[in-house]
């Protein structure tokens, strides 16, 4: 769902969409991304149209996924971590998971 808040008091839904389940959401200039079951990636150039460009289906695992291309989003790793983590967050060449009941996990990356 994208909703216009521009005016707080009186949001207005614009678009909808078949993404449930979504547990996550960072936007990056026209492109939205969702994670739940699987990365979604939306274009929302045109917010009352949104275009689905790309969606990676994720096993049951933390997985790094490389959106430099945000129309071929690639898996560049994996952690045995709970899919399900609360916050994830980059720094330098690690991540910190906020894994649930795993406590605090540092990964680091190394994309090729």
């Amino acid at each position: 769902m994208i909703v216009d808040v521009r005016d707080a008091a009186a949001p207005v839904i614009v678009a909808t969409g078949p993404y449930l389940g979504a547990f996550g959401i960072a936007v990056r200039g026209r492109w939205v991304y969702a994670a739940g079951s699987a990365l979604t990636v939306l274009d929302v150039s045109d917010p009352h149209a949104p275009q689905l460009v790309a969606s990676i289906t994720a096993p049951q695992e933390f997985r790094a996924i490389d959106v430099t291309d945000p129309n071929h989003p690639v898996v560049f790793g994996s952690a045995g971590l709970e899919q399900l983590s609360w916050r994830v967050t980059h720094t330098g060449g690690s991540m910190w998971i906020a894994a649930r009941s795993q406590g605090i996990a540092l990964v680091p990356l190394q994309c090729e």
